[in-house]
């Protein structure tokens, strides 16, 4: 098994922070943005068009990111190494979990570090994102969570 941790870029993130900022979606996924960032002024948000709405989440998130892009590379280099810490006996684990030999299996996982305090999985593209405040415990626990559904399909 191996996960490749990734800064997928301000064009990533956006899109995907506005796959949860739709207006049919639920405060649930909508709003831990507005909690993370107070530079988002929830009340005027909620105010404007979704068109508007949608321009000023983007204009704002690409501000944060110009902010944070240095300490989501950091993070990237910190997850990357805590897995490599931590691949074999997670992979031992799994394997002996799931009675199946997990060493050559998900060798492509890619995991985006990223703004969006949701973290969608993407199991066709072997994929899933990773809230860039996460310790390096926490986007390895994320990871081994993730994992989990990759290999229960795969199972």
């Amino acid at each position: 098994m191996e996960i490749t941790f990734v800064n997928p870029g301000v064009e990533y993130m956006i899109e995907r922070i506005m796959a949860f900022q739709t207006e049919e979606e639920s405060a649930f996924w909508s709003e831990p943005l507005y909690h993370f960032y107070p530079q988002l002024d929830k009340v005027y948000a909620i105010s404007l068009p979704f068109p508007e709405r949608k321009e000023y989440i983007e204009r704002t998130m690409r501000a944060v990111y110009t902010d944070l892009e240095d300490t989501i590379n950091e993070k990237v280099a910190l997850y990357s190494h805590h897995w490599a810490v931590c691949k074999e006996q997670i992979t031992a684990a799994l394997s002996d979990a799931f009675g199946v030999d997990c060493t050559g299996l998900f060798n492509d996982i890619r995991c985006n570090v990223s703004l969006n305090p949701i973290e969608p999985r993407f199991l066709k593209e072997r994929c899933y994102d990773t809230f860039y405040l996460n310790s390096e415990r926490g986007a390895i626990g994320g990871g081994i969570h993730e994992i989990v559904h990759f290999v229960w399909f795969y199972v």
